[in-house]
């Protein structure tokens, strides 16, 4: 079997991450049914065992049948804004229509699950073919269990268009919530005007961990930011707090050439995002997350490779959607078991992902996504030589 292991020689801090990562936690649930209080009064019956908290277990009720590379795909849902944005000729609209894109990958108010946490060597591929008749191939793999990283690229070379990040999700417990961040940026890409557009994932933050009900809130501030043409957008992600904040984000657009802000945008918590130009005061629909997402296709169980996320979470998964959750317990398990028992057999050895290499030193640039410690898609390169050339 391909080895699809985690790093077993971690120390307290990393375990804490891990078990808040790999333990499933739904970060959408409104409430919980008898049967989901009975097993949460079993999780604060650890709390009082003054057992320690990275030892603790949260019932595999709360998780999402899929794996976190699957989920990052959810991304491109509104693909369709990102493949138009090299016709676009104003500086200025194809810098709004990238921060739309970005927006559609945070505010989702979808009901989700907390997705399982990758084993090191874990892959995810899929595709979207979207009515222009080009084609959206998307990668993903986990480069680290120890901790915790994932790289990914989507790209669509008839558009000509990339997005690719590497992210290093970690965790903190503050009592009763959960605040989950993802270093790293997100890069996008139109190779043939030479534009990079460079941005901060939002935090999430799970509140009733413990007590009250399990809700979740994106927050956190971020800059996305265009070096070439100057533009910029301040990002503000706002939950709704104690006082029930009215605004979900609020978003100021500026440019080197003017002291004010260009724009202003605010999101409602239904999913709605306007616009106001400053210069003219008028305001506008800008984004609705409730238009149609476009749905990706996966290649069939049988096609996959065994280190596949759909194929190392199968039978987990199966017993999920089957409603048999003690069974899909101990798949679980064996899953986390087996990567213990092949890190053990190659400890010592270094990892080498299958389809991400390291960028160099040379590369490291603080405006780039070739930073240090970051694995870019090892065909990036190509990719953008072929955009350049067909654009």
């Amino acid at each position: 079997m391909t080895d699809i292991s985690d790093e077993s020689n971690i120390g307290y801090e990393e375990e804490v991450e891990e078990e808040i990562m790999e333990d499933d936690l739904d970060i959408n649930n409104d409430g919980c049914d008898g049967e989901d209080k009975k097993k949460n009064s079993g999780f604060l019956k650890q709390f009082a065992s003054k057992q320690p908290f990275y030892k603790m277990t949260l019932p595999i009720s709360y998780s999402e049948p899929r794996s976190f590379l699957e989920k990052l795909s959810d991304q491109g849902s509104f693909l369709d804004i990102f493949l138009k944005v090299k016709n676009i000729e104003n500086e200025d609209d194809r810098f709004l229509e990238i921060l739309k894109f970005y927006l559609s990958g945070w505010i989702q108010q979808k009901i989700a699950k907390s997705p399982f946490n990758p084993v090191i060597g874990e892959t995810y591929q899929c595709k979207w073919v979207h009515k222009d008749g080009s084609t959206t191939e998307y990668i993903a793999e986990q480069i680290s269990h120890h901790p915790p990283s994932s790289s990914f690229c989507m790209h669509n070379q008839q558009n000509g268009v990339i997005f690719h990040s590497h992210l290093s999700p970690t965790s903190k417990f503050w009592g009763n919530s959960l605040e989950n961040s993802m270093e790293g940026k997100l890069v996008y890409e139109i190779p043939s005007l030479q534009e990079e557009y460079i941005v901060e994932a939002p935090k999430i933050v799970v509140k009733g961990v413990l007590v009250g009900s399990l809700s979740t809130e994106t927050i956190g501030s971020t800059n996305l930011i265009c070096k070439k043409t100057g533009y910029s957008a301040e990002i503000e992600f706002k939950g709704k707090g104690l006082f029930k904040s009215k605004h979900s984000l609020l978003v100021k657009v500026k440019h080197p050439s003017s002291k004010k802000a260009l724009y202003t945008l605010e999101g409602k918590f239904d999913g709605t995002v306007s616009i106001t130009s400053t210069k003219t005061g008028k305001t506008t629909a800008f984004f609705d997350i409730n238009s149609d997402p476009t749905q990706p296709i996966t290649p069939p169980l049988h096609e996959l490779e065994e280190n596949n996320s759909r194929v190392v979470w199968k039978h987990v998964i199966e017993n999920l959607l089957n409603n048999n959750e003690d069974e899909a317990s101990k798949q679980k398990t064996l899953v986390e078991e087996n990567q213990r028992n092949l890190a053990k057999a190659r400890e010592g050895k270094l990892w080498i992902p299958k389809n991400f290499i390291k960028a160099d030193n040379d590369d490291n640039n603080e405006d780039s996504a070739n930073q240090n410690n970051v694995y870019y898609y090892s065909k990036l390169i190509e990719i953008r030589k072929e955009i350049m050339k067909n654009n």
